[in-house]
């Protein structure tokens, strides 16, 4: 796929579950596609390409902006592990990687036409500034966490405020993101943290590869025991937790002002 955009000079994009796939420092690269929800600039590059080659795309709901995926099957070749769709025609059993393979080494750059600039101009929001005492804010936070990054970093994000943030948030060279929009379950960030911090110490990568955990208050609560697990076995991750005083994703889902989507929401300062 890297050398598809290399050879091409093409635009790329990403869903939400393919955010950290590419090289977001790569000029050609312009952000999350998610349909509606995209910044007006990405929906409109999408929507207009006269061909889009999906990559290993997975349409669920949230990947997808609530399926409002505004592309044309016409105008659509969409590569998978196990078929080929060319616009309405399948073409099963047969994988991606043997067609790119091809579709690589036998490319005629001369019938490629660039619709798009040179570049795209990543959209940038104004840092904030706070004063003692204020609420943190996403529109204080997230530009933030842009400069904190490094490269190499493990970003682990809930389903929800935690990964919705990271949208916008361009990444540095060769960082990895792990979410969980397949099925969204929530919690499942913390397990998943510990995990990476496992697998960078079995690779003695420790000293390069931070492990980053952003999560929501409400998805700690599923599995907050793991960080007693990460304490026992001496690993160190970088922990945000966003305090949204409750289950915020279930009361957009169900209950946005029943008590039971209320946690006793406490004010965190530590990290681990």
């Amino acid at each position: 796929m890297h050398e598809l955009i290399d050879k091409t000079n093409l635009p790329i994009f990403v869903t939400p579950m393919g955010k950290g796939s590419v090289d977001e420092t790569n000029p050609r690269y312009g952000g999350v596609y998610i349909g509606a929800l995209s910044t007006p600039t990405v929906k409109a590059a999408v929507e207009a390409a006269d061909l889009v080659l999906h990559i290993g795309g997975h349409k669920t709901d949230l990947n997808t902006g609530s399926f409002s995926f505004a592309f044309s099957a016409s105008h659509t070749i969409e590569f998978h592990s196990d078929k080929i769709k060319v616009r309405y025609a399948s073409y099963p059993e047969i994988a991606m990687k043997p067609v790119l393979r091809k579709v690589i080494d036998g490319l005629d750059l001369e019938l490629v036409k660039q619709k798009y600039p040179e570049s795209f101009c990543w959209p940038s929001s104004p840092l904030q500034t706070l004063q003692p005492g204020d609420e943190i804010e996403h529109a204080w936070f997230w530009p933030r966490l842009q400069s904190f990054l490094k490269p190499n970093d493990i970003v682990i994000t809930d389903a929800g405020t935690a990964f919705f943030g990271l949208l916008d948030v361009r990444f540095p060279k060769n960082v990895m993101s792990i979410n969980q929009l397949m099925w969204s379950a929530i919690g499942y960030s913390v397990g998943a943290a510990l995990g990476a911090c496992l697998g960078v110490r079995d690779m003695d990568q420790e000293e390069e590869r931070r492990v980053i955990l952003i999560v929501g208050d409400g998805s700690l609560q599923i599995s907050v025991q793991e960080l007693s697990t990460m304490i026992w076995k001496n690993l160190k991750p970088v922990v945000f937790v966003l305090n949204n005083a409750g289950y915020t994703v279930e009361r957009f889902i169900h209950g946005p002002e029943q008590e039971y989507n209320d946690i006793n929401a406490g004010i965190f300062y530590a990290t681990i």
